[in-house]
């Protein structure tokens, strides 16, 4: 695992709509959340959603559900919810792809469980992401060599850890970047474009200035709706770096 950046992340049952307290601060001052969206007596998705739509437009609002017959991109798998042995008919069957892989949450101790009931499956540790509960180790990611507390907690290597909590009944975990999806480009317009045309075959390309000098450039290929995989009628995404900021 050569992966050092990484993201906290908040989750939480509490919210007016679920148990009549008001949504934690740790919520709203979050990087990424959790939330539950279906399994349970604490569905958090729809209040939390409404208090941080910027985080669900940039791919770090992470959907929860309890049982295996329901989509959302974490199946989590504890006593109450889910099984290991549930878990590859909920990827196959429900699992949300839209903001990349599926997720499986689950105590450290059964990580390497639920690994193998996947494994007979035939879906590789590569398809899915692994979200690890090991609140004795201190703020870490398992693995052979844990992130956040310089040394190996003895679990199977995970993509976040669930380790802690903060105040208003909330958990915080740290998850690997690559987690969720890339923060979006943000729009073109006369301030950081610099150029755009038509080349001989009629696609448009677009060079745009970033804040630190960079030069990034996409390209719209004739009639179609996207730019280079970006989102149609949003803005120019995953652009292609095209020159280094100066002095690098």
């Amino acid at each position: 695992m050569h992966a050092t950046a990484t993201i906290d992340m908040v989750d939480s049952i509490s919210s007016p709509a679920t148990t009549g307290q008001p949504i934690p601060q740790a919520i709203l001052d979050a990087a990424a959340i959790a939330a539950y969206i279906a399994g349970n007596s604490w569905p958090t998705w729809d209040p939390y959603i409404a208090a941080r739509p910027d985080l669900l437009l940039a791919g770090r609002a992470v959907s929860i559900t309890l049982t295996a017959r329901a989509r959302a991109r974490c199946f989590d798998i504890e006593t109450g919810g889910g099984s290991p042995a549930e878990a590859p008919g909920w990827y196959h069957d429900f699992a949300d792809r839209t903001f990349g892989l599926p997720w499986l949450y689950t105590y450290a101790s059964q990580v390497q469980t639920v690994i193998n009931m996947m494994s007979a499956a035939g879906i590789p540790r590569s398809d899915y992401l692994l979200w690890s509960a090991h609140p004795s180790g201190g703020r870490h990611i398992c693995g052979p060599a844990a992130y956040g507390t310089g040394h190996g907690c003895g679990y199977p290597q995970a993509d976040g850890t669930q380790y802690g909590l903060l105040p208003g009944n909330c958990d915080i975990s740290i998850m690997f970047a690559y987690c969720f999806a890339p923060l979006p480009n943000p729009p073109n317009t006369e301030d950081n474009m610099l150029a755009c045309g038509l080349n001989a075959q009629g696609a448009f390309h677009v060079f745009r200035e970033n804040p630190d000098g960079s030069i990034d450039y996409g390209i719209q290929a004739p009639g179609a709706n996207g730019w280079s995989g970006g989102v149609a009628g949003q803005h120019v995404a995953e652009l292609k770096p095209f020159a280094p900021k100066p002095g690098s």
